[in-house]
């Protein structure tokens, strides 16, 4: 007959032994890269029990509950001449166009700081952002469509970062569905190589409105630099138009030092029982230098011994 078996999405390979309908486990935390498994649902109940390190200490495992994909984005807008420490100009090719603001989403350069500044239209005559040390521009929003093209540029060369044709309200803005992100880092993936800059707009764990980006490292997982509660849209005008990005909710990244609790998280630092349903991914990371070996049970649903 066959029976579920764990599934490593990252992270230290389980022994062949590890079957249901039961099994006991250890897996040893000896890097801080993410360990992933995904468990299934014929799973009641899978127990993590935090052990004394192999040096003698108490190692430390930050672990949550991962609920899946967030979003995966469609292609980038592929923004060039990116200002890196300029201003922008926008401008339109149709000169009543003077009732319309435009706002501009970007980092100030240097730093994954995102910033939001809102500019009035002057039609055919270009008007110029008040910041100056704009790094990169990830995407931008109308109140209310043009009659002309619009066309952003770096200041000081004069280059053309981007157009938008006619009737167009924005560019680099991809809104999200599934907003809730439970008060945690978001992870994201490229779809290939590159080291483009993606930034977020969402509210933080009280609620009020968070920028955050992010430089994606190709194939390899990176983590937004703050937590969010939710995400409601995400900027990809400096992805490249070739390449997506998959964004995952509730991942585990090591919390600062002063991070010791948060909703589906447990920083553990003495043995402990964690319930991690069927169905879901159990993600752990290891904060600190020592190896911390984290015991394994899992039960299916219909063997002997399992609790509710």
């Amino acid at each position: 007959m066959s029976v579920p078996v764990i599934t490593r999405v990252s992270g230290e390979i389980l022994s062949a032994s590890n079957y249901f309908p039961r099994f006991n486990d250890t897996i040893y935390l000896d890097d801080a890269v993410v360990h992933r498994y995904a468990i299934p649902a014929g799973c009641d109940l899978a127990l993590i029990n935090p052990r004394v390190a192999s040096d003698g200490s108490q190692g430390v495992v930050y672990s949550m509950l991962d609920a899946g994909t967030l979003f995966t984005s469609a292609a980038g807008s592929g923004l060039s001449n990116q200002p890196a420490n300029d201003s922008v100009d926008v401008v339109s090719s149709a000169a009543g166009d003077t009732t319309q603001t435009v706002t501009i989403y970007g980092t100030t350069n240097g730093t994954d700081t995102v910033v939001a500044e809102s500019i009035a239209m002057t039609g055919t005559t270009p008007a110029t952002s008040v910041k100056t040390d704009w790094g990169v521009i990830l995407g931008f929003s109308f109140d209310a469509a043009l009659a002309g093209t619009f066309t952003l540029k770096e200041t000081s060369g004069g280059l053309t970062i981007t157009t938008l044709a006619a009737g167009g309200t924005s560019k680099g803005i991809q809104t999200l569905t599934d907003t809730d992100t439970g008060g945690h880092y978001i992870e994201m993936v490229c779809s290939g190589s590159g080291t483009k800059q993606i930034g977020f707009i969402g509210t933080d764990v009280s609620g009020a409105a968070q920028y955050d980006s992010q430089a994606l490292n190709g194939t390899t997982p990176v983590f937004s630099n703050s937590k969010f509660s939710t995400v409601t849209s995400v900027l990809t005008g400096d992805l490249e138009a070739t390449r997506t990005v998959t964004f995952y909710k509730n991942s585990a990244k090591a919390p600062a030092a002063d991070e010791t609790s948060g909703t589906a998280s447990f920083p553990i630092t003495a043995p402990l029982f964690v319930r991690v349903p069927g169905g879901t991914t159990m993600s752990m990371v290891r904060v600190g230098s020592s190896t911390l070996a984290v015991g394994v049970a899992c039960w299916n649903s219909k063997s002997t011994g399992a609790t509710s």
